[in-house]
Protein backbone atom coordinates (compact mmCIF):
# COMPACT_ATOMS: atom_id res chain seq x y z
CA UNK A 1 0.00 0.00 0.00
CA UNK A 2 1.70 3.58 -0.74
CA UNK A 3 1.76 6.37 1.65
CA UNK A 4 -0.44 9.20 1.87
CA UNK A 5 -0.25 12.15 0.30
CA UNK A 6 3.02 14.24 2.69
CA UNK A 7 3.16 18.19 2.28
CA UNK A 8 6.29 19.15 2.17
CA UNK A 9 6.08 23.20 3.01
CA UNK A 10 9.39 25.23 2.00
CA UNK A 11 10.38 28.73 0.90
CA UNK A 12 12.21 27.01 -2.40
CA UNK A 13 13.38 29.26 -5.60
CA UNK A 14 12.44 27.41 -9.01
CA UNK A 15 13.11 27.40 -12.12
CA UNK A 16 11.14 28.93 -15.29
CA UNK A 17 10.38 27.76 -18.93
CA UNK A 18 13.14 27.80 -20.76
CA UNK A 19 13.41 29.77 -23.84
CA UNK A 20 14.84 27.44 -26.53
CA UNK A 21 15.40 23.81 -26.85
CA UNK A 22 18.93 23.46 -25.06
CA UNK A 23 17.70 25.11 -22.22
CA UNK A 24 17.34 22.90 -19.08
CA UNK A 25 16.28 24.23 -16.11
CA UNK A 26 16.43 22.63 -12.48
CA UNK A 27 11.67 22.49 -12.38
CA UNK A 28 11.38 21.07 -15.35
CA UNK A 29 12.84 17.61 -14.35
CA UNK A 30 10.40 18.00 -11.55
CA UNK A 31 7.40 18.91 -14.11
CA UNK A 32 8.11 16.34 -16.57
CA UNK A 33 7.85 13.78 -13.53
CA UNK A 34 4.66 14.63 -12.56
CA UNK A 35 3.71 14.83 -15.87
CA UNK A 36 4.92 11.40 -16.55
CA UNK A 37 2.81 10.43 -13.25
CA UNK A 38 -0.44 11.39 -14.32
CA UNK A 39 -0.40 9.89 -17.75
CA UNK A 40 0.51 6.59 -16.02
CA UNK A 41 -1.82 6.44 -12.90
CA UNK A 42 -4.92 6.51 -12.55
CA UNK A 43 -5.43 6.15 -8.96
CA UNK A 44 -7.02 9.54 -7.73
CA UNK A 45 -4.92 10.54 -4.69
CA UNK A 46 -1.59 9.71 -7.41
CA UNK A 47 -3.37 12.09 -9.26
CA UNK A 48 -4.12 14.75 -6.59
CA UNK A 49 -0.76 14.98 -5.57
CA UNK A 50 0.76 15.30 -9.08
CA UNK A 51 -1.67 18.39 -10.13
CA UNK A 52 -0.77 20.29 -6.38
CA UNK A 53 2.89 19.30 -6.95
CA UNK A 54 2.30 20.74 -10.49
CA UNK A 55 0.72 24.16 -9.01
CA UNK A 56 3.58 24.90 -6.33
CA UNK A 57 6.28 24.27 -9.28
CA UNK A 58 4.05 26.49 -11.70
CA UNK A 59 3.72 29.03 -9.06
CA UNK A 60 7.51 29.20 -8.05
CA UNK A 61 7.74 30.06 -11.70
CA UNK A 62 5.93 32.89 -12.02
CA UNK A 63 2.61 31.32 -13.55
CA UNK A 64 0.39 32.57 -11.10
CA UNK A 65 -2.72 31.53 -14.10
CA UNK A 66 -0.93 27.59 -14.64
CA UNK A 67 -0.62 27.23 -10.96
CA UNK A 68 -4.32 27.86 -9.46
CA UNK A 69 -5.12 25.66 -12.71
CA UNK A 70 -3.31 22.78 -11.34
CA UNK A 71 -4.66 23.70 -7.36
CA UNK A 72 -8.08 23.33 -8.74
CA UNK A 73 -8.09 20.01 -10.88
CA UNK A 74 -6.44 18.85 -7.41
CA UNK A 75 -9.37 19.92 -5.55
CA UNK A 76 -11.82 18.72 -8.17
CA UNK A 77 -10.46 15.02 -7.56
CA UNK A 78 -10.55 15.41 -4.34
CA UNK A 79 -14.22 16.40 -4.17
CA UNK A 80 -15.41 13.33 -6.34
CA UNK A 81 -13.24 11.03 -4.03
CA UNK A 82 -14.99 12.79 -1.12
CA UNK A 83 -18.50 11.89 -2.77
CA UNK A 84 -17.76 8.71 -4.11
CA UNK A 85 -16.20 7.25 -0.39
CA UNK A 86 -19.07 9.25 1.66
CA UNK A 87 -21.31 7.09 -0.62
CA UNK A 88 -19.52 3.83 -0.09
CA UNK A 89 -18.96 4.56 3.62
CA UNK A 90 -15.42 4.66 3.20
CA UNK A 91 -15.05 7.20 5.92
CA UNK A 92 -11.55 6.60 6.55
CA UNK A 93 -10.94 7.55 3.00
CA UNK A 94 -13.54 10.49 2.70
CA UNK A 95 -11.81 12.23 5.90
CA UNK A 96 -8.51 11.90 3.51
CA UNK A 97 -10.08 12.98 0.49
CA UNK A 98 -11.81 15.93 2.97
CA UNK A 99 -7.96 16.66 4.22
CA UNK A 100 -6.94 16.76 0.65
CA UNK A 101 -9.53 19.45 -0.68
CA UNK A 102 -8.97 21.75 2.81
CA UNK A 103 -5.17 21.54 1.24
CA UNK A 104 -5.99 22.29 -2.19
CA UNK A 105 -8.74 25.07 -0.85
CA UNK A 106 -5.97 26.71 1.17
CA UNK A 107 -3.63 27.21 -2.00
CA UNK A 108 -6.25 29.15 -4.18
CA UNK A 109 -6.73 31.17 -1.25
CA UNK A 110 -10.24 30.20 0.41
CA UNK A 111 -9.49 30.45 3.98
CA UNK A 112 -12.66 29.46 4.93
CA UNK A 113 -13.58 26.62 2.95
CA UNK A 114 -10.23 24.86 3.89
CA UNK A 115 -11.15 25.35 7.17
CA UNK A 116 -14.84 23.84 7.13
CA UNK A 117 -12.84 20.81 5.24
CA UNK A 118 -10.02 20.28 7.11
CA UNK A 119 -12.33 20.23 10.49
CA UNK A 120 -14.59 17.27 8.54
CA UNK A 121 -11.84 15.42 7.82
CA UNK A 122 -10.25 15.49 11.69
CA UNK A 123 -14.43 14.81 12.63
CA UNK A 124 -13.69 11.33 10.98
CA UNK A 125 -10.29 10.71 11.26
CA UNK A 126 -8.96 12.71 15.10
CA UNK A 127 -6.09 10.27 15.26
CA UNK A 128 -4.51 10.41 11.69
CA UNK A 129 -1.12 11.48 11.93
CA UNK A 130 -1.05 12.48 8.19
CA UNK A 131 -4.61 14.37 8.81
CA UNK A 132 -2.72 16.32 11.14
CA UNK A 133 0.28 17.57 9.33
CA UNK A 134 -2.16 18.68 6.16
CA UNK A 135 -3.98 20.36 8.94
CA UNK A 136 -0.77 22.03 9.62
CA UNK A 137 0.04 22.76 6.08
CA UNK A 138 -2.51 23.92 5.26
CA UNK A 139 -2.29 26.78 8.61
CA UNK A 140 1.22 27.68 7.26
CA UNK A 141 -0.03 28.68 4.08
CA UNK A 142 -3.23 30.33 5.54
CA UNK A 143 -0.75 32.39 7.71
CA UNK A 144 -2.44 30.62 10.64
CA UNK A 145 1.38 29.56 12.35
CA UNK A 146 0.05 28.90 15.98
CA UNK A 147 -2.63 26.59 14.09
CA UNK A 148 -0.13 25.26 12.36
CA UNK A 149 2.32 24.42 15.43
CA UNK A 150 -0.36 22.76 17.18
CA UNK A 151 -1.54 20.66 14.72
CA UNK A 152 1.81 19.42 13.89
CA UNK A 153 2.76 19.05 17.56
CA UNK A 154 -0.39 16.43 17.18
CA UNK A 155 1.28 15.13 13.90
CA UNK A 156 4.64 14.47 15.62
CA UNK A 157 2.76 12.88 18.96
CA UNK A 158 0.73 10.69 17.38
CA UNK A 159 3.63 9.00 14.75
CA UNK A 160 5.86 8.74 17.71
CA UNK A 161 3.56 6.22 19.12
CA UNK A 162 4.89 3.75 16.38
CA UNK A 163 7.87 5.16 14.40
CA UNK A 164 9.80 2.09 16.15
CA UNK A 165 7.69 -0.48 13.37
CA UNK A 166 9.55 0.17 10.32
CA UNK A 167 11.61 2.47 8.57
CA UNK A 168 8.38 3.77 6.67
CA UNK A 169 7.07 4.82 10.34
CA UNK A 170 10.15 6.51 11.45
CA UNK A 171 10.46 8.51 7.69
CA UNK A 172 6.61 9.83 8.79
CA UNK A 173 7.88 10.91 12.10
CA UNK A 174 10.41 12.69 10.36
CA UNK A 175 8.30 14.50 7.86
CA UNK A 176 5.97 15.63 10.42
CA UNK A 177 9.45 16.73 12.43
CA UNK A 178 10.04 18.74 9.37
CA UNK A 179 5.83 20.04 9.33
CA UNK A 180 6.57 21.31 13.05
CA UNK A 181 10.15 23.00 12.78
CA UNK A 182 8.92 24.94 9.78
CA UNK A 183 5.42 26.15 11.62
CA UNK A 184 8.28 26.81 14.44
CA UNK A 185 9.99 28.88 12.28
CA UNK A 186 7.13 31.46 11.54
CA UNK A 187 6.42 31.84 15.34
CA UNK A 188 10.14 32.47 16.55
CA UNK A 189 10.63 29.16 17.64
CA UNK A 190 14.17 29.79 15.82
CA UNK A 191 16.08 26.91 18.73
CA UNK A 192 13.74 24.13 19.03
CA UNK A 193 13.03 24.29 15.00
CA UNK A 194 16.70 23.99 15.07
CA UNK A 195 16.62 20.80 17.09
CA UNK A 196 14.24 19.51 14.98
CA UNK A 197 16.06 19.73 12.25
CA UNK A 198 19.64 18.45 13.42
CA UNK A 199 17.24 15.20 14.16
CA UNK A 200 15.87 14.82 11.09
CA UNK A 201 19.17 15.00 9.21
CA UNK A 202 21.05 12.77 11.76
CA UNK A 203 18.32 10.28 11.39
CA UNK A 204 17.87 10.24 7.66
CA UNK A 205 21.92 9.72 7.65
CA UNK A 206 21.23 6.78 9.99
CA UNK A 207 22.50 3.16 8.50
CA UNK A 208 18.43 2.18 8.67
CA UNK A 209 17.81 3.90 5.23
CA UNK A 210 20.86 2.63 2.99
CA UNK A 211 18.15 0.37 1.35
CA UNK A 212 16.41 3.59 0.77
CA UNK A 213 19.42 5.44 -0.11
CA UNK A 214 20.45 2.55 -2.40
CA UNK A 215 17.42 2.74 -3.88
CA UNK A 216 17.92 6.49 -4.90
CA UNK A 217 21.31 5.81 -6.65
CA UNK A 218 20.07 2.83 -9.03
CA UNK A 219 17.09 4.60 -10.29
CA UNK A 220 19.25 8.19 -10.42
CA UNK A 221 16.17 9.81 -9.02
CA UNK A 222 16.63 13.22 -7.83
CA UNK A 223 13.57 15.13 -7.77
CA UNK A 224 12.57 17.17 -5.07
CA UNK A 225 8.82 17.81 -4.46
CA UNK A 226 6.47 19.69 -2.06
CA UNK A 227 4.00 16.69 -1.96
CA UNK A 228 5.42 13.20 -2.13
CA UNK A 229 4.20 9.67 -1.80
CA UNK A 230 6.83 7.07 -2.45
CA UNK A 231 9.46 6.77 0.47
CA UNK A 232 12.49 7.73 -1.88
CA UNK A 233 10.76 11.05 -3.09
CA UNK A 234 9.65 11.54 0.54
CA UNK A 235 13.45 10.94 1.91
CA UNK A 236 14.70 13.02 -1.03
CA UNK A 237 12.41 15.97 -0.50
CA UNK A 238 12.67 15.92 3.57
CA UNK A 239 16.32 15.62 3.73
CA UNK A 240 16.82 18.45 1.12
CA UNK A 241 14.40 20.97 2.96
CA UNK A 242 15.55 20.06 6.44
CA UNK A 243 19.11 21.05 5.31
CA UNK A 244 18.13 23.97 3.31
CA UNK A 245 16.08 25.61 6.21
CA UNK A 246 18.81 24.18 8.88
CA UNK A 247 21.06 26.33 6.44
CA UNK A 248 18.85 29.40 6.85
CA UNK A 249 18.76 29.37 10.53
CA UNK A 250 22.34 29.61 10.59
CA UNK A 251 22.81 31.98 8.31
CA UNK A 252 19.80 34.35 10.02
CA UNK A 253 21.90 33.91 13.54
CA UNK A 254 24.83 34.85 11.61
CA UNK A 255 26.81 31.01 11.93
CA UNK A 256 28.42 31.92 8.08
CA UNK A 257 30.37 28.86 8.73
CA UNK A 258 28.06 26.30 9.10
CA UNK A 259 25.62 27.81 6.74
CA UNK A 260 27.87 27.34 4.00
CA UNK A 261 28.81 24.02 5.05
CA UNK A 262 24.78 23.45 5.05
CA UNK A 263 24.37 24.64 1.34
CA UNK A 264 27.61 22.69 0.10
CA UNK A 265 25.73 19.18 1.54
CA UNK A 266 22.71 20.27 -0.26
CA UNK A 267 24.42 21.21 -3.63
CA UNK A 268 26.57 17.94 -3.18
CA UNK A 269 23.61 15.91 -3.88
CA UNK A 270 21.76 18.12 -6.48
CA UNK A 271 24.77 21.11 -8.00
CA UNK A 272 21.37 22.97 -9.48
CA UNK A 273 19.51 23.77 -6.63
CA UNK A 274 18.11 27.38 -6.59
CA UNK A 275 17.85 27.98 -2.77
CA UNK A 276 21.35 26.44 -1.92
CA UNK A 277 22.65 28.61 -4.77
CA UNK A 278 21.15 31.69 -3.97
CA UNK A 279 22.47 30.94 0.18
CA UNK A 280 25.79 30.79 -1.07
CA UNK A 281 25.31 34.15 -3.26
CA UNK A 282 24.29 35.52 -0.13
CA UNK A 283 27.28 34.08 1.92
CA UNK A 284 30.17 34.45 -0.66
CA UNK A 285 32.26 37.69 -1.58
CA UNK A 286 34.05 38.53 -5.02
CA UNK A 287 33.85 36.23 -7.63
CA UNK A 288 32.15 33.67 -5.77
CA UNK A 289 29.09 35.83 -5.21
CA UNK A 290 29.10 36.81 -8.96
CA UNK A 291 29.39 33.26 -9.77
CA UNK A 292 26.55 31.79 -7.36
CA UNK A 293 24.78 34.53 -8.56
CA UNK A 294 25.01 33.86 -12.07
CA UNK A 295 24.04 29.78 -11.02
CA UNK A 296 20.65 31.43 -9.38
CA UNK A 297 19.71 33.09 -12.42
CA UNK A 298 20.57 30.49 -14.57
CA UNK A 299 18.43 28.02 -11.95
CA UNK A 300 15.83 30.21 -11.25
CA UNK A 301 15.52 33.63 -13.49
CA UNK A 302 11.92 34.47 -12.40
CA UNK A 303 12.13 34.03 -8.73
CA UNK A 304 10.98 37.31 -7.15
CA UNK A 305 13.02 36.13 -3.75
CA UNK A 306 16.26 35.74 -5.67
CA UNK A 307 15.60 39.26 -7.43
CA UNK A 308 15.23 41.05 -4.66
CA UNK A 309 18.01 39.56 -3.02
CA UNK A 310 19.96 40.45 -5.92
CA UNK A 311 18.65 44.19 -5.83
CA UNK A 312 19.61 44.86 -2.51
CA UNK A 313 23.17 43.19 -3.25
CA UNK A 314 23.93 46.32 -5.92
CA UNK A 315 22.51 48.57 -4.04
CA UNK A 316 24.87 47.92 -0.90
CA UNK A 317 27.94 47.38 -3.12
CA UNK A 318 26.98 49.61 -5.76
CA UNK A 319 28.14 46.71 -8.02
CA UNK A 320 28.98 48.61 -11.42
CA UNK A 321 30.91 45.38 -13.62
CA UNK A 322 28.97 42.49 -12.91
CA UNK A 323 26.68 42.12 -16.13
CA UNK A 324 26.51 38.71 -17.30
CA UNK A 325 27.62 37.76 -20.75
CA UNK A 326 25.51 34.61 -21.50
CA UNK A 327 22.61 34.67 -23.25
CA UNK A 328 20.19 32.22 -21.13
CA UNK A 329 16.80 33.23 -19.52
CA UNK A 330 18.61 34.00 -16.22
CA UNK A 331 21.61 36.12 -17.59
CA UNK A 332 18.95 38.25 -19.56
CA UNK A 333 16.63 38.96 -16.22
CA UNK A 334 19.75 39.41 -14.63
CA UNK A 335 20.79 42.18 -16.90
CA UNK A 336 17.43 43.42 -16.57
CA UNK A 337 17.68 43.82 -12.91
CA UNK A 338 21.02 45.66 -13.08
CA UNK A 339 19.95 48.08 -15.83
CA UNK A 340 16.74 48.59 -14.01
CA UNK A 341 19.05 49.34 -10.26
CA UNK A 342 21.34 51.63 -12.51
CA UNK A 343 18.33 53.73 -12.91
CA UNK A 344 18.09 52.24 -16.54
CA UNK A 345 14.41 50.80 -17.25
CA UNK A 346 14.62 51.91 -20.82
CA UNK A 347 17.14 49.31 -20.73
CA UNK A 348 15.03 47.04 -18.65
CA UNK A 349 11.92 47.12 -20.36
CA UNK A 350 14.30 45.92 -23.85
CA UNK A 351 15.41 42.85 -22.20
CA UNK A 352 12.13 42.17 -20.54
CA UNK A 353 9.61 42.11 -23.16
CA UNK A 354 11.09 39.85 -25.53
CA UNK A 355 10.99 37.50 -22.79
CA UNK A 356 7.27 38.24 -21.68
CA UNK A 357 6.64 37.29 -25.55
CA UNK A 358 7.93 33.97 -24.63
CA UNK A 359 6.21 33.46 -21.32
CA UNK A 360 2.97 35.85 -21.24
CA UNK A 361 1.77 34.79 -18.31
CA UNK A 362 4.68 34.61 -16.04
CA UNK A 363 3.56 37.65 -12.76
CA UNK A 364 7.58 37.99 -12.26
CA UNK A 365 8.06 39.39 -15.66
CA UNK A 366 4.60 41.00 -15.31
CA UNK A 367 6.06 42.72 -12.40
CA UNK A 368 9.45 43.90 -13.21
CA UNK A 369 7.99 45.19 -16.72
CA UNK A 370 5.17 47.10 -14.73
CA UNK A 371 7.83 48.56 -12.01
CA UNK A 372 9.81 49.51 -14.43
CA UNK A 373 7.37 51.18 -16.75
CA UNK A 374 6.16 52.97 -13.78
CA UNK A 375 9.73 54.56 -12.98
CA UNK A 376 9.55 55.53 -16.79
CA UNK A 377 6.11 57.65 -16.49
CA UNK A 378 4.29 55.31 -18.09
CA UNK A 379 1.62 54.39 -16.12
CA UNK A 380 -1.04 52.66 -18.74
CA UNK A 381 1.63 50.73 -19.59
CA UNK A 382 1.98 49.42 -15.77
CA UNK A 383 -1.64 49.44 -15.19
CA UNK A 384 -2.10 46.74 -18.30
CA UNK A 385 -0.06 44.22 -16.14
CA UNK A 386 -1.76 44.83 -13.11
CA UNK A 387 -3.98 41.53 -13.27
CA UNK A 388 -5.16 38.46 -11.51
CA UNK A 389 -1.48 37.23 -12.58
CA UNK A 390 -0.13 39.14 -10.26
CA UNK A 391 0.30 38.19 -6.24
CA UNK A 392 -1.47 40.50 -4.27
CA UNK A 393 1.89 41.86 -2.54
CA UNK A 394 3.40 42.87 -5.51
CA UNK A 395 0.29 43.93 -7.11
CA UNK A 396 0.04 46.54 -3.82
CA UNK A 397 3.51 47.14 -4.25
CA UNK A 398 2.73 48.23 -7.73
CA UNK A 399 0.23 51.02 -7.03
CA UNK A 400 1.94 52.71 -4.51
CA UNK A 401 4.53 53.28 -6.92
CA UNK A 402 2.26 54.62 -9.10
CA UNK A 403 0.96 56.92 -6.41
CA UNK A 404 3.93 58.00 -5.48
CA UNK A 405 5.52 58.32 -9.12
CA UNK A 406 2.41 60.12 -10.15
CA UNK A 407 2.75 62.84 -7.58
CA UNK A 408 6.41 63.08 -8.31
CA UNK A 409 5.71 63.29 -12.05
CA UNK A 410 2.89 65.69 -11.13
CA UNK A 411 4.54 68.40 -8.83
CA UNK A 412 7.56 70.93 -9.74
CA UNK A 413 10.69 70.75 -8.10
CA UNK A 414 11.05 73.35 -5.56
CA UNK A 415 13.84 75.31 -8.14
CA UNK A 416 11.67 75.80 -10.26
CA UNK A 417 8.33 77.35 -8.66
CA UNK A 418 10.38 80.37 -8.58
CA UNK A 419 10.23 81.22 -12.58
CA UNK A 420 12.99 83.04 -13.25
CA UNK A 421 14.00 86.40 -11.92
CA UNK A 422 16.46 87.53 -15.16
CA UNK A 423 19.24 86.08 -13.13
CA UNK A 424 21.01 82.35 -12.81
CA UNK A 425 20.13 80.09 -10.42
CA UNK A 426 22.54 78.45 -8.15
CA UNK A 427 22.14 74.67 -8.66
CA UNK A 428 23.07 73.15 -5.35
CA UNK A 429 23.22 68.85 -5.37
CA UNK A 430 19.84 68.29 -3.79
CA UNK A 431 18.28 70.62 -6.45
CA UNK A 432 19.75 68.71 -9.20
CA UNK A 433 19.04 65.47 -7.68
CA UNK A 434 15.65 66.15 -7.40
CA UNK A 435 15.30 68.11 -11.11
CA UNK A 436 16.87 65.04 -12.59
CA UNK A 437 14.47 62.32 -10.74
CA UNK A 438 11.26 64.88 -11.63
CA UNK A 439 12.67 65.22 -15.48
CA UNK A 440 13.01 61.31 -15.93
CA UNK A 441 9.71 60.88 -14.85
CA UNK A 442 7.47 63.98 -15.72
CA UNK A 443 5.71 64.57 -19.24
CA UNK A 444 5.95 68.10 -19.70
CA UNK A 445 3.34 70.39 -21.33
CA UNK A 446 4.31 73.35 -23.55
CA UNK A 447 3.84 75.95 -20.52
CA UNK A 448 6.62 73.83 -18.18
CA UNK A 449 8.63 73.59 -21.42
CA UNK A 450 8.73 77.16 -21.65
CA UNK A 451 9.18 77.98 -17.93
CA UNK A 452 12.33 75.81 -18.32
CA UNK A 453 13.61 77.70 -21.15
CA UNK A 454 13.50 80.70 -19.28
CA UNK A 455 15.51 79.55 -16.26
CA UNK A 456 19.61 79.63 -16.67
CA UNK A 457 21.29 78.28 -13.66
CA UNK A 458 24.82 77.96 -12.67
CA UNK A 459 27.18 75.04 -10.91
CA UNK A 460 30.61 73.88 -10.80
CA UNK A 461 30.81 71.23 -13.63
CA UNK A 462 34.40 69.16 -15.17
CA UNK A 463 34.61 68.66 -18.93
CA UNK A 464 35.34 64.83 -19.63
CA UNK A 465 37.82 65.96 -22.51
CA UNK A 466 38.78 69.04 -24.09
CA UNK A 467 40.45 70.77 -27.48
CA UNK A 468 41.73 73.90 -27.77
CA UNK A 469 42.48 75.71 -31.30
CA UNK A 470 43.20 79.34 -32.11
CA UNK A 471 42.02 80.23 -28.63
CA UNK A 472 38.76 78.42 -28.23
CA UNK A 473 38.06 75.68 -26.35
CA UNK A 474 35.55 72.88 -27.06
CA UNK A 475 33.62 70.07 -25.59
CA UNK A 476 30.72 67.92 -25.22
CA UNK A 477 30.85 66.26 -21.87
CA UNK A 478 31.42 66.18 -18.37
CA UNK A 479 30.27 66.07 -14.78
CA UNK A 480 27.90 68.56 -12.99
CA UNK A 481 27.62 68.10 -9.03
CA UNK A 482 28.59 64.07 -9.74
CA UNK A 483 25.96 63.87 -12.69
CA UNK A 484 26.85 62.85 -16.24
CA UNK A 485 26.06 65.72 -18.66
CA UNK A 486 26.62 66.49 -22.36
CA UNK A 487 25.68 69.00 -24.91
CA UNK A 488 23.86 68.17 -27.51
CA UNK A 489 26.68 69.00 -29.56
CA UNK A 490 30.22 70.08 -29.02
CA UNK A 491 30.31 73.60 -27.31
CA UNK A 492 33.29 75.66 -28.16
CA UNK A 493 34.47 78.30 -24.82
CA UNK A 494 36.54 81.24 -25.20
CA UNK A 495 40.25 80.76 -23.40
CA UNK A 496 42.01 77.72 -22.79
CA UNK A 497 39.75 74.96 -20.51
CA UNK A 498 41.51 71.62 -19.46
CA UNK A 499 39.85 68.57 -18.76
CA UNK A 500 39.00 67.46 -15.41
CA UNK A 501 39.48 71.09 -13.84
CA UNK A 502 36.40 72.64 -12.24
CA UNK A 503 34.61 76.00 -13.97
CA UNK A 504 31.17 77.21 -13.06
CA UNK A 505 29.08 77.01 -16.05
CA UNK A 506 25.84 78.84 -16.64
CA UNK A 507 23.25 76.77 -18.43
CA UNK A 508 20.02 75.63 -19.71
CA UNK A 509 18.75 72.42 -18.83
CA UNK A 510 16.96 70.43 -21.69
CA UNK A 511 16.05 67.05 -20.50
CA UNK A 512 17.60 63.65 -19.42
CA UNK A 513 18.44 61.19 -21.85
CA UNK A 514 19.67 57.34 -21.32
CA UNK A 515 23.09 56.25 -22.48
CA UNK A 516 25.06 53.02 -21.83
CA UNK A 517 22.92 52.05 -18.73
CA UNK A 518 23.01 55.73 -17.14
CA UNK A 519 20.84 58.89 -16.95
CA UNK A 520 22.79 61.57 -18.69
CA UNK A 521 21.20 65.33 -18.51
CA UNK A 522 21.07 67.49 -21.57
CA UNK A 523 22.23 70.95 -21.19
CA UNK A 524 22.17 74.06 -23.46
CA UNK A 525 25.23 75.53 -22.33
CA UNK A 526 25.74 79.64 -22.28
CA UNK A 527 28.92 80.84 -20.86
CA UNK A 528 31.98 79.85 -18.65
CA UNK A 529 31.19 81.55 -15.66
CA UNK A 530 34.47 81.30 -13.93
Amino acid sequence: MSRALVPLLAAILSATVPLSAQERLTSDFEIAAMNRLLESSSDPFHRFSAHLNLGDLRLARGEMTAANSEYRRALQIAEVEMKKSRERSELRRYARAASYAGLASAKLGRGGTAMRLLDESLRYESDSSGGWNTYASAMTILGEHEKAVSAARNAVGIAALTAHRSTRDALDLNIYRYALASALTRTGASGEAETLLETIIRELSGPEYDSIRKSIVRNEQFEILSSTRGDTSAYLSLLNRSRLRLARLFEESGRTDEARDAYTDVLRDRIDDPAALAGMARLETGENRHRYFSESFAAAPFSIALIHQYESWLENESVRASVPPEDGTGARVQRAVIEAARGNDHGALELLEPLESAHPDNATLRYLIARSAIRTGDFDRARERLTDGIPKDLADELRMLIAEEMRIAESVPEILKAGSSGQPLSLAQDDLAELVHWLARATLDSDMKARLDRISFVAPVSFDSTETRAGVTSASRGSILGQKFRFPAPAGFRGEFGKNASYVLEFRVLGVAHEDGEQILLLEPERIVS
